[in-house]
């Protein structure tokens, strides 16, 4: 690879830099190209939550698992008239989201809807997965922070 060529991270870091609406445009265009800039966090491995903030509102949270069904449920509810969205957040095996639990291995309901969504998944994908939820519905990813503690 040569230092022209161009990786997820850097696309993301530049996103990163963009402000407002040119950065919600940038985000946009990468979900219709269905590239995937969501990213796990190593950091997150072995690490408690305690909160987490999304479009600068802070949400308390004890689990990774609690913060991907608050985060579905959020938006969930920002868009009532587009939940089937979310089904489209899959894995190349495996569903992530589903109406029927019997899909799914380790699940829970998402509040306030009859959508279950899979929690058998480390805090590392637990957050790539929240990303790609909001990515999926136009929200920006940068309004979104785990804070955790080991």
């Amino acid at each position: 690879m040569s230092s022209d060529d161009i990786t997820i991270d850097k696309l993301r870091s530049k996103i990163e830099t963009m402000k407002g609406e040119e950065r919600k445009r940038a985000q946009d265009l990468m979900s219709k190209l269905k590239i995937d800039i969501s990213k796990d966090d190593p950091g997150l491995t072995d690490t408690r939550v305690w909160e987490f903030e999304l479009e600068g509102k802070t949400y308390k949270a004890d689990y990774h698992r609690d913060v991907l069904l608050k985060v579905a449920e959020i938006v969930l509810r920002k868009y009532p008239d587009e939940h089937d969205k979310i089904f489209l957040i899959r894995g190349t095996k495996r569903k992530y989201f589903s109406k029927d639990p019997k899909d799914l291995y380790d699940y829970k309901r998402i509040n306030g809807t009859n959508i279950y969504a899979e929690l058998n998944e480390n805090a590392r994908t637990l957050r790539k997965r929240c990303e790609q939820i909001l990515l999926q519905y136009g929200i920006d990813i940068c309004s979104f922070k785990i804070f955790s503690y080991r």
